[in-house]
């Protein structure tokens, strides 16, 4: 997926963090997940969160490559959600 698609997709500006990544992620992904749609949404449901997820996957390989924060940051964001790696 390209990168300012991915960034459309999760309503998101050019210069938002991992956090807000992740923030808008799981908003979209709860709203959207195919579990929760109603029977007459179910397909279309299933298609906006394989893209959502598609979207996120995009823009974390992104920013681990060192294109937009360097590795470091990256680093201290999962340490800081997850616990030490």
């Amino acid at each position: 997926m390209e990168i300012n698609r991915a960034f459309k997709l999760l309503s998101l500006g050019k210069n938002a963090s991992l956090i807000g990544i992740e923030t808008a992620y799981r908003k979209l992904a709860v709203r959207y997940h195919p579990d929760r749609c109603r029977q007459l949404n179910k397909l279309r449901c299933r298609k906006m969160f394989v893209a959502i997820n598609k979207a996120r996957e995009t823009l974390l390989n992104y920013y681990s490559a060192g294109h937009k924060e360097n590795t470091n940051d990256f680093r201290r964001f999962y340490e800081d959600l997850f616990g030490e790696l």
